[in-house]
């Protein structure tokens, strides 16, 4: 090790950044079990996850994955995409409300290049719905240490019995 260059022990950075606020703004507005769906590309979604698993010392926050929840394997190819697992919006839907979740995180800069249809579809469902999914938050996103145009958003999902299913 006494060889090797200084240059070569550089600190690492992450250049990915955005995820930590989110994660606090749960963790401060929450006091007991809560349920999130993280909706992103598997990049995205395993950062929510290390940021509430860095943050969350009692553990009463359960995150779901969306490529889980709302997607299924399109294949054994590990680079084959998702695909949804609710053909229509109105059963996505009714998995969403009836999955007793506290907050959905949507990540509005996920890039082209990554992105799922199951992603599409969560985002239509709660813009189609906005009384059943209330944005509390949002944070700016950073991917590969380059700011994105549009954040990623929390949004609070009201109460089974007050849902209106169109």
């Amino acid at each position: 090790l006494l060889a090797l260059p200084g240059d070569f022990f550089h600190a690492w950075r992450k250049d990915w950044r955005g995820f930590g606020p989110i994660a606090l703004t749960i963790l401060e507005e929450s006091h007991g079990p809560v349920r999130v769906l993280v909706v992103s590309d598997p990049r995205g979604e395993g950062m929510f996850c290390a940021e509430i698993a860095m943050h969350d010392r009692t553990r009463r926050i359960t995150v779901e994955r969306g490529s889980r929840a709302l997607a299924e394997s399109a294949g054994p190819a590990p680079d084959a995409k998702p695909e949804e697992r609710f053909a229509d919006d109105r059963d996505a839907l009714a998995h969403l409300v009836s999955a007793h979740l506290d907050y959905i995180v949507l990540d509005g800069a996920v890039p082209y290049g990554t992105h799922a249809g199951y992603h599409d579809q969560a985002r239509r469902i709660i813009e189609d719905n906005v009384r059943n999914f209330w944005p509390t938050h949002d944070s700016a996103i950073l991917r590969d240490g380059e700011p994105q145009g549009r954040p990623l958003r929390i949004f609070r999902v009201m109460q089974p019995d007050r849902i209106e299913l169109p």
